[in-house]
């Protein structure tokens, strides 16, 4: 339960956030103080790559993960695959060739 309420938050966020070449001022806020993320982590997140840091939690036998990864697209179309699950999970097939030499 918490780790599908877990990814269903940072998925969400993700979709959130436009496509553009810089975060928003509130991202990076939420970012530094929130999640704790430093220079070199908010300039990976930047640049593309992925991010990932373990968060502290009241009682240690708890684990708490934070992502982060942008992808180059448009908000409305990566939401539209999120909000298709079912065939998010299918393994792409490669395309059959049309005809035969």
């Amino acid at each position: 339960m918490t780790r599908s309420v877990l990814r269903l938050s940072l998925l969400s966020a993700l979709g959130a956030a436009p496509v553009q070449s810089q975060a928003p001022p509130q991202l990076v806020t939420f970012l530094r103080h929130s999640i704790a993320l430093d220079s070199a982590q908010l300039a990976l997140v930047e640049r593309g790559e992925g991010v990932v840091k373990v968060l502290d939690t009241k009682d240690r036998r708890d684990v708490a993960l934070f992502g982060i990864i942008t992808a180059g697209v448009a908000r409305d179309v990566y939401v539209g695959q999120i909000r298709d699950f079912q065939n998010s999970l299918r393994t792409p097939r490669p395309a059959r060739p049309t005809s035969r030499p």
